[in-house]
């Protein structure tokens, strides 16, 4: 699976932006990042949830350059980037105290929506985390802690670690939230948009097939 969206055909913001839309996308998935090619006919592609940049944007350096004092540099000034010291705090809090006071990107993205003017012919694509695992909810809509579903392991082996129920449970907490979320974030949209499609890349899957991951 080539991670890299490179195929010959037009992207739909691609097609939009061909014909006088704006294109703007809020995206909280790292691995639709713009290092990826997923900013393909976008004016603006913003990365959410101060996820750091810095691994990607090194990825891009080639071998001979990996030793030389500009890469090391570069990996110094991108660790003191405001971003990366808050995606590591971000970590940290989700290790150490379950992550209670952080989402995965929903909030910002409402704070950017309701900081931009949106005029005639928008295009606006946005990505959200919520319901991916780690299932980590804020604490106010929590029944259990953060779960992690490890695909591989509770696939191949004897079960996930996390009872099944638990894992069930985080889950619906995770959607809970996104959809109280996505409540006011639909009604912000409503002003401005004239088409609103909601669209999912993937389910979960909690053991009703003998697997248990996301099922794209």
């Amino acid at each position: 699976k080539n991670p890299y969206l490179n195929c010959e055909e037009k992207t739909i913001a691609e097609e939009l932006k061909e014909n006088n839309y704006q294109t703007t996308g809020f995206v909280a998935n790292t691995a639709i990042k713009s290092h990826f090619n997923f900013d393909r006919g976008f004016d603006n592609y913003i990365g959410i949830k101060n996820k750091a940049d810095w691994i990607s944007d090194i990825s891009e350096k080639t071998e001979s350059e990996k030793f030389d004092s500009e890469y090391v540099n570069y990996i110094y000034n991108s660790i003191r980037n405001q971003n990366t010291i808050k995606s590591v705090l971000d970590g940290a809090n989700m290790c150490f105290f379950n992550g209670y006071n952080i989402d995965d990107g929903a909030s910002e993205i409402m704070y950017r929506l309701r900081s931009t003017n949106f005029g005639n012919g928008e295009f606006l694509y946005l990505n959200f985390m919520e319901a991916h695992s780690p299932y980590s909810p804020p604490w106010q809509f929590r029944n259990t802690g953060t779960v992690l579903l490890s695909s591989f392991g509770a696939t191949a082996f004897d079960g996930p670690e996390t009872n099944l129920d638990v894992i069930e449970s985080a889950y619906s907490d995770s959607v809970q939230y996104l959809s109280e979320k996505y409540k006011i974030i639909h009604q912000i949209l409503d002003r401005s948009f004239d088409y609103i499609f909601v669209l999912s890349d993937h389910g979960e899957a909690f053991g009703e097939t003998s697997f248990r991951d996301d099922i794209t």
